[in-house]
């Protein structure tokens, strides 16, 4: 697997959100299922109803002010 991350960067407000984000790597929940709708030929004729994630499931909202 290759990650390549550009100008990433924390600031101090967000240290402990950070910590609670890499924290939960330890907690892994099951993958959602992906489902695009299998009638559709053409991709241009794509809405937003064709296309659909299955049990997605989260640990939860995490507090991360925005630092500007």
């Amino acid at each position: 697997m290759t990650v390549c991350i550009s100008n990433a960067h924390i600031y101090e407000n967000q240290i402990e959100g950070m910590k609670e984000h890499i924290s939960r790597k330890k907690e892994a929940l099951p993958a959602p299922k992906l489902w695009i709708n299998p009638e559709i030929k053409n991709f241009y004729d794509f809405t937003i109803d064709d296309i659909k994630l299955i049990d997605y499931k989260n640990l939860g909202k995490i507090e991360m002010p925005v630092s500007v």
